[in-house]
């Protein structure tokens, strides 16, 4: 299913923002101030198919929807509407107004669970992770997310939603995307180390003939490396059954992962998850892409992004500030726009 329409009322109690993502694009690029609501968007897409619903009701909103159609692979389904309001009892959620259900919690401070209060944590690890306290930070950490996982499973779905948000495969790259949950360790750890020890499981997967892997890995691979290698300077990307991602000097030193400029590490974090991470039709939500990237590589990132969805087909809505990643791309983008009231409050 693809991606064709947001509709939001009454964000942060003032902002309606009603967009037709176009198709014929590889990616759809949201722009404007702080504070519009482009993160929040993401966010709450993220919510509506792959995270907690209950986190809709960490920001004020009266109404959100999104409009889902089918690409060619999805030859039995038909454009669907999946909207949801707050309601007293919680959160009013249904599908073209035909199927209904009202999600209600049984905890008493439900937003205990929130991305919000894990994000805070997330920012403390990354402030710590190197430090003394960085233990005490984990062991919150895992606490935290101990809770989570007991609170989605308390949360009971009916059919049609449980169904949708199964064929809506959605990978969010929010800002803190250089820590990551390791399902091995239960901590957060560098990403760069985990998505190389997925690559390395994959190519090792893939040469013992297994079928688990992503399909076309070795294309996968060979934009991976290209993308990488057009940007790095002095150093070069290889990828490896043996290592996963190795980096080396032009002269042949090799250099720890963790070691990377926090640009590369960003660079490689979206690509990774791009192309390894999503599925066919997928819906990708990328947060500040440009953040640690110097202007020349901001330059050519639709252009890879591009390149990726060629690969692999999926839609793509990315939020930012930068027009130098937008470069010549301005037919791409949708512009958010905070009320004149504010401008002048």
């Amino acid at each position: 299913m693809r991606l064709a329409r947001i509709e939001i009322e009454g964000l942060f109690g003032a902002i309606d923002f009603d967009t037709y993502l176009d198709g014929d694009e590889p990616a759809t690029v949201l722009h404007g101030p702080n504070g519009c609501g482009k993160t929040t968007v993401l966010e709450m897409i993220t919510a509506l198919f792959d995270g907690d619903p209950w986190d809709l009701l960490d920001v004020p909103f009266s109404r959100f929807a999104l409009e889902l159609r089918p690409t060619s692979a999805d030859s039995d389904a038909s454009t669907v509407t999946l909207s949801c309001e707050p309601c007293e009892a919680g959160l009013c959620l249904s599908l073209d107004a035909d199927q209904t259900f009202t999600l209600q919690h049984a905890d008493e401070d439900p937003k205990r669970h929130s991305r919000p209060r894990l994000l805070t944590w997330l920012e403390e690890v990354e402030r710590r992770r190197k430090s003394t306290a960085a233990a005490d930070v984990h062991v919150a950490i895992e606490t935290l997310l101990l809770e989570q996982q007991r609170h989605k499973e308390s949360l009971v779905f009916p059919g049609w939603y449980g169904e949708l948000r199964d064929a809506v495969d959605t990978v969010f790259l929010e800002s803190h995307r250089l820590l990551t949950a390791d399902a091995n360790s239960a901590k957060f750890e560098p990403a760069v180390l985990v998505y190389s020890e997925q690559i390395r499981e994959f190519l090792a997967r893939c040469e013992a003939g297994a079928e688990d892997v992503p399909p076309g890995l070795e294309s996968r691979v060979d934009l991976m490396r290209d993308i990488v290698n057009e940007r790095l300077v002095g150093k070069r990307l290889e990828i490896t059954s043996a290592n996963g991602y190795e980096v080396h000097t032009t002269g042949g030193m090799p250099l720890d992962l963790e070691d990377l400029s926090t640009g590369e590490q960003h660079l490689l974090v979206i690509f990774h998850r791009l192309l390894f991470h999503a599925r066919p039709g997928a819906i990708a939500l990328v947060d500040e892409p440009e953040l640690s990237l110097h202007i020349d590589w901001q330059d050519p990132f639709l252009s890879d992004i591009a390149r990726v969805v060629e690969l692999v087909p999926m839609s793509v809505l990315v939020a930012t500030h930068s027009p130098d990643l937008v470069s010549d791309k301005w037919h791409w983008t949708v512009a958010m726009e905070v009320p004149q009231a504010w401008h002048s409050a």
